[in-house]
């Protein structure tokens, strides 16, 4: 089975500092929603749970499901 892309601690390091950078220039919905599917995608990979890096703002996101209605 091949290897994660991120799944060494300097990958998960890495996500992490881009995980923050992200949630800073992030300032709609839509954007935060679209950072949300790209953190299930790399969990998805790695097999790791990430830590929300705003617990209210993220909370809310993972709890509003994004479909194509919701746009």
């Amino acid at each position: 089975m091949p290897r994660a892309l991120f799944a060494t601690p300097e990958g998960l390091h890495w996500w992490a500092r881009v995980r923050e950078e992200r949630s800073r220039a992030a300032a709609d919905k839509r954007t935060r929603r679209f950072h949300v599917l790209m953190d299930t995608a790399y969990q998805d990979e790695t097999g790791t749970i990430l830590p929300a890096v705003h617990p209210a703002e993220a909370a809310h996101d993972v709890d509003t499901l994004y479909t194509s209605s919701s746009n």
